[in-house]
């Protein structure tokens, strides 16, 4: 079941993010070609990995409130 949830996130992230590339692709025409959206869709997605991964902060001791 956990692999079927994070699946259904992954399409839901890949349909958002090709919506969004056609929608600007209306406003800027180089978006339209697939380079174009393909540099975009991995410059976004390169730039939301960044935001997260800046944003997860390091815990120590680890396991600290966990009950192991």
């Amino acid at each position: 079941m956990g692999w079927l949830f994070s699946l259904s996130r992954i399409a839901a992230f890949a349909a958002n993010i090709n919506l969004m590339v056609t929608y600007a692709s209306w406003f800027w025409e180089p978006l339209a070609s697939e380079m174009g959206r393909a540099i975009t869709i991995t410059v976004v997605s390169l730039l939301l990995i960044y935001v997260n991964v800046i944003g997860v902060k390091p815990v120590w001791p680890p396991c600290l409130y966990s009950r192991h």
